[in-house]
């Protein structure tokens, strides 16, 4: 068994996969951090994966596609999945740095 601290960041995320048509709490939420990181200009107002929030998760994707700096690299394809969570967080991070 592995002790917890040799797992990284990223083996503890642990959110849900989200794609387009996907619905819930967790949209809202994505969708709130992609306007309030300026991937897009929709301000959301509900709670569906729909074909604007697939646009701006591939504009946060195609930022991150190269980041060496953090040795992880966003595939774009449109979907929130694992790496791309932690796209966001290390956004959210560089942002408040600022």
């Amino acid at each position: 068994m592995q002790s917890s601290a040799n797992n990284t960041a990223s083996e503890k995320i642990n959110l849900p996969v989200l794609k387009l048509n996907s619905r819930g709490p967790i949209v809202l939420h994505a969708k709130k951090l992609l306007y309030s990181y300026n991937f897009t200009n929709i301000d959301p107002s509900n709670d569906v994966f729909d074909a604007d929030t697939q646009e701006a998760v591939r504009a946060l994707q195609e930022h991150y596609q190269y980041d060496r700096d953090n040795g992880f690299a966003v595939e774009v394809n449109g979907t929130i999945d694992r790496e791309t969570w932690r796209a966001m967080g290390d956004h959210f991070y560089r942002k408040c740095r600022r």
